[in-house]
């Protein structure tokens, strides 16, 4: 059980194909609105505004302001943050994929990173070797090919969420394969893997399916719907969505200088939804808890 003194960190996730109030529109900026016309397809112009409408949201609950009112800022690396004119400690972070979005809470610096899962990672084995370690190399390679893939995706997830606790963009990828994931050893990986995923069971290889197969994106959690404010949220202790162990994320190796001081190591919590996996980082150890958001 998490101790109950940490800081908890709230992660909701926001169906962006879900129907959303009419002047959900007017709460985005115009600056936003402009982005999203640059997309080429509707339903991505359209899943776009509904992220950004669905963090504003969020946040103006936190705030007591109007969603419209929220204001943000960003860093000299891009990393968006509350405008310092809210005088607000809330940290948050934002990441989407096809037709979800999670937005992770909290009161220190975090990162959050999003994988949908059931699509084919193009060039795996190209990837494996240009973001991993070489511990890390060995251990995807000697996974089951039918697990393989869920066991890179995880490795991502926690790598991708401490570069974005960091506030680094597309110039601290380079920094992937510095980073050491703490993946399990293969046969607890595969063991936990197989358990949660039957439909990619290796019969050769199999541990056990569960008792009742999970729903895409089903879990159980707080449901909000504004516009009253958001309810005290449950900590996650339901089967559907499984937290694996809170793991340290750091450099092994190397550390590298940034203009504030060397980057400090992570405390990541990864949730395994069946349908999608999510790793929120932060720098020191929290507790995570994950909801259903809709308005």
């Amino acid at each position: 059980m998490p101790d109950a003194n940490l800081p908890v960190v709230d992660c909701w996730r926001i169906d962006l194909d879900a129907p959303r109030p009419p002047e959900s529109e007017h709460w985005i900026a115009a600056s936003e609105h402009a982005r999203a016309e640059r997309f080429r397809f509707e339903h991505l112009q359209r899943r776009y505004r509904a992220t950004r409408a669905g963090l504003r949201a969020l946040l103006a609950r936190q705030l007591h302001v109007s969603p419209a009112d929220v204001r943000f800022v960003r860093s000299p690396r891009g990393k968006p943050s509350l405008d310092p004119a809210h005088q607000s400690p809330l940290h948050f972070n934002l990441t989407h994929s096809e037709h979800v979005a999670w937005v992770a809470l909290g009161p220190q610096e975090l990162g959050i990173d999003l994988e949908v899962l059931g699509r084919e990672v193009k060039m795996l084995d190209s990837l494996v070797h240009r973001v991993t370690r070489p511990h890390e190399a060995q251990l995807l390679l000697a996974m089951p090919d039918s697990l393989r893939e869920l066991a890179f995706l995880l490795m991502w997830t926690r790598k991708e969420s401490t570069l974005k606790a960091w506030g680094e963009g597309i110039s601290g990828m380079g920094s992937l394969n510095t980073l050491d994931s703490q993946l399990p050893d293969v046969e607890t990986l595969t063991a936990f893997l197989q358990r949660h995923h039957p439909d990619r069971l290796d019969p050769a290889t199999a541990v056990r399916k569960p008792a009742s197969p999970r729903q895409p994106g089903d879990f159980s959690s707080h449901e909000y719907h504004g516009p009253h404010p958001i309810p005290p949220a449950l900590l996650t202790d339901h089967p559907e969505a499984h937290q694996l162990p809170q793991v340290l994320i750091h450099y092994p190796d190397v550390r590298l200088p940034t203009a504030e001081g060397e980057r400090p190591p992570l405390y990541a919590t990864t949730f395994d939804l069946g349908s999608e996996l999510v790793t929120v980082s932060s720098p020191t150890p929290f507790r995570a808890r994950i909801h259903r958001f809709s308005y």
